[in-house]
Parts: structure tokens; C-alpha cells; sequence
């Protein structure tokens, strides 16, 4: 008689311990912290990213992120988010191990190679905003006259002139208030798949209305509401600086 030899313990299986359905607990973490609450939110941006790859197993997730090529910054700060939900799902013995303990971020690409952009000289910028101006062959061009010139005149970034509100110019204390960005999102340039969000500092910074200021802008907020937008396109959406580089700047230039 063979005798039945005990069965020897499974091993565990680090990647199937933290499978499961890590985006339903991701999720319920986000929603108990209140994260659920802003929309920019660090842990809701990357349950976000989740919801987009769908229930896929836990292995899987790092090499979806390099497949979209984010930036180092958005890599690592989204990676941190999955390390600490996973910590907390092993302290409350949801899962048994974090897998995403053993991944490293992006490490930053030198600045040293990034070539250095000169800014343009007064001659290349009046050559520009005459040419807009007159519309340099493209009716369109015109309408870009003044988010051109605005920008010239006070260096914000593109995302904060355009997603600028006619609330936040104050033509009485003589001042205009840079404190949000209508910027792109994994989704695309286009209007419906942009967000407001705060700068790209994160702070918010007064710059004094000028004459020349006030008088390139006091035309464009007439007969608008606080809320809308002072940059508009040919087709009265906000402005899309991605497709004005492509038709309109490129050519140009």
C-alpha cells in the first residue's frame, strides 16, 4: 500500500496575491479619503488612468504606463500613488504583497540637453503680430492676434492665457489674475478633453494691467459672463494651441 505523501504547500504567487480586482480597491480608496472630491487630485488622476486600462491584472499596469510615455514627473508621481494604496491594502490584508515596491521611477532626463530657446527679438515679435494681424494669407490667423499678443506682452504659459475667465482681470484695481491652466489631458488638445486646473507652479501670481493691456483686452471681455473664457477661436471655443501651432504658428515662423 503506496502511502499518500502530504501535499507539499503551494508557494505563493507574489504576482496573483496582488491581482484581484485592484482598480474596484483602488477606487474604494480613493472614495474613503474624499480624494473623489477634486478632480485634481493626485490619487484621482490616477485612478483615472486605471479606469482607462480596465480590469487588467496588476503586472500589467507599469507596462501600460510606459506604453503611454508619460513624462518622468507624471510617471513617478502616479507610481507613488500605486505604492501607497498597495501599502495600505497589505496593512488591511486585502493583498499579501505590493508589487509595485520592486518598480523604480523614470529617472529625469538631463537638462543639458534640452537646447537652450532664445526668445524672439522686438523686430521677429512686431514681424509677428503684424502678420497675424493682417492675416499673413489665412483668414483665420487674425483671430490669434491677440492670445499672441498677450502672451508676448505678459510670458504666461499658453494653457494660462487660454484658459484665462474675464473674472479674473480686475479693471478697477488694475490687475489680472493668472491663477489656472484649461489644459490638455491624456484625451487630447480639443476643447471637451481639457480640464481647468491650477497652474503649473501650483501658484497663483498677479500681473499689473497695463494701458497696453487693458486695451488689448477690454474689448474681448465685452458682453461676456465672469465665467467665460477671453480667448476664443474662429469657432468660438477656446483657443486649441496645438492645431493654432500646426496651421497657423509653424507656417508662419
Amino acid at each position: 500500500i503506496k502511502e499518500n505523501k502530504p501535499a507539499k504547500p503551494q508557494q505563493e504567487n507574489k504576482s496573483k496575491a496582488s491581482s484581484g480586482s485592484f482598480l474596484g480597491l483602488f477606487q474604494q480608496y480613493v472614495e474613503m479619503t474624499g480624494s473623489m472630491e477634486n478632480k485634481y487630485n493626485k490619487f484621482y488622476i490616477t485612478l483615472k488612468m486605471l479606469q482607462s486600462f480596465g480590469e487588467i491584472p496588476v503586472e500589467e499596469i507599469i507596462p501600460r504606463m510606459h506604453a503611454k510615455k508619460y513624462s518622468s514627473n507624471t510617471f513617478n508621481e502616479r507610481l507613488s500613488c500605486l505604492k501607497k494604496v498597495s501599502n495600505f491594502l497589505v496593512r488591511t490584508g486585502k493583498f499579501s504583497y505590493n508589487l509595485f515596491s520592486e518598480v523604480k521611477g523614470m529617472r529625469r532626463s538631463s537638462r543639458s540637453l534640452v537646447p537652450e530657446r532664445m526668445p524672439f527679438t522686438i523686430e521677429e515679435t512686431n514681424k509677428i503680430l503684424e502678420a497675424l494681424k493682417n492675416s499673413m494669407g489665412n483668414r483665420n490667423a487674425a483671430w490669434y492676434f491677440p492670445f499672441v499678443k498677450f502672451l508676448f506682452m505678459t510670458g504666461v504659459r499658453n494653457a494660462e492665457a487660454i484658459g484665462l475667465t474675464v473674472e479674473k482681470i480686475n479693471f478697477k484695481e488694475k490687475y489680472i489674475l493668472i491663477n489656472q491652466a484649461f489644459a490638455r489631458t491624456d484625451k487630447g488638445h480639443h476643447v471637451k478633453a481639457r480640464v481647468m486646473k491650477p497652474t503649473k507652479t501650483g501658484n497663483a501670481r498677479y500681473i499689473p494691467l497695463t494701458p497696453g493691456l487693458e486695451e488689448l483686452l477690454l474689448p474681448l471681455v465685452q458682453n461676456k459672463a465672469a465665467r467665460d473664457f477671453v480667448f476664443l477661436g474662429p469657432k468660438g471655443n477656446p483657443i486649441d494651441d496645438h492645431q493654432f501651432q500646426i496651421r497657423i504658428w509653424n507656417q508662419m515662423l
